[in-house]
Formats: C-alpha cells, sequence, structure tokens
C-alpha cells in the first residue's frame, strides 16, 4: 500500500503547553482510520494540522509526498476532509 499522509515528529505548543509532542505516523491509501482518546488528549489539535486550521510548532506533514506548506489552503481542504464526533451544519433545529 502506498501512503497518502505522513507526519514527521509533529509536535504542537500553544502558550507553552506541549498539545502534541513528536508524532510521526504514515496514513495509507484505501484505508479507514480513526482517532481516540480521551477529552484533551489532542485528537481535534491533530485534525486542525492535518488541514492548516492551525501550523504545527514542529515537524512536517506530506499529502502525497508533498509537504502541505507548499499547497494552498483551499487547495488542501479541497482534497482532505474530516468529521468531528459531533457534527454541526445548522447553528438552529431544522
Amino acid at each position: 500500500m502506498s501512503k497518502i499522509l505522513e507526519l514527521k515528529n509533529l509536535s504542537r505548543v500553544v502558550e507553552s503547553k506541549e498539545i502534541l509532542s513528536d508524532i510521526s505516523y504514515s496514513f495509507e491509501t484505501n484505508k479507514i482510520f480513526t482517532i481516540i482518546g480521551p477529552s484533551g488528549a489532542g485528537k481535534s489539535s491533530l485534525l486542525r494540522l492535518l488541514n492548516r486550521l492551525d501550523e504545527p510548532t514542529g515537524g512536517e506533514i506530506f499529502f502525497n509526498d508533498t509537504n502541505i506548506n507548499s499547497l494552498k489552503p483551499s487547495e488542501l481542504r479541497s482534497k482532505i476532509g474530516y468529521l468531528f464526533q459531533s457534527p454541526y451544519l445548522f447553528e438552529k433545529t431544522v
């Protein structure tokens, strides 16, 4: 299997607090992945980095062997999507 997404030594620090530390992982094509963990473990923080909603303080992310920093955020977001546990479309009921 080939890898579609690769994290290399990914870290994120916010206001002197280490949110993510030295994460390395390769996501293969044609697979489904689930990120699980307790509240505050960094799941949402990791997903925000994958779509460039936030920037890492260390490490690199590659999409199809291309560093995501070389892609426009809109271009990257048109190719990478993710779902949160609680989906929101509208703030009110329909």
